[in-house]
């Protein structure tokens, strides 16, 4: 409604330049407040598309970093499994040369009893 309002006020600031100042100046501030309406309707869905665009890069952010800390992670879990490698890998070869030392003394028993006959 303001904004018919305000083209019939411009066309009849054209037609007629026998209106007094206050008219004028009156149309003047029906087109300001008209483009500042437009100026808020125009910002409101750019407003929400910089925001959806944050919450976007946000949500890539926030996927960047687990990715980070997931192979961070896998990182970490390796180098347990390799150092539990190591040790395991000691231990069987010490259990390995203990069953040696004990099949040695074994047959070192055996053939001392079967001397001994």
């Amino acid at each position: 409604m303001r904004v018919l309002v305000t083209d019939k006020a411009i066309a009849a600031i054209g037609c007629r330049p026998s209106l007094d100042i206050e008219q004028v100046s009156q149309v003047l501030e029906d087109l300001h407040l008209v483009a500042v309406v437009f100026t808020v309707i125009l910002d409101v869905p750019l407003g929400l598309a910089q925001l959806a665009h944050h919450c976007f890069l946000l949500l890539l952010l926030d996927l960047k970093v687990f990715v980070e800390r997931l192979h961070v992670w896998h990182q970490a879990l390796i180098w347990i499994r390799n150092v539990l490698r190591l040790a395991l890998d000691s231990l069987l070869e010490c259990l390995e040369d203990i069953g040696l030392h004990i099949v040695r003394v074994e047959l070192g028993f055996s053939l001392l009893i079967l001397l001994e006959l």
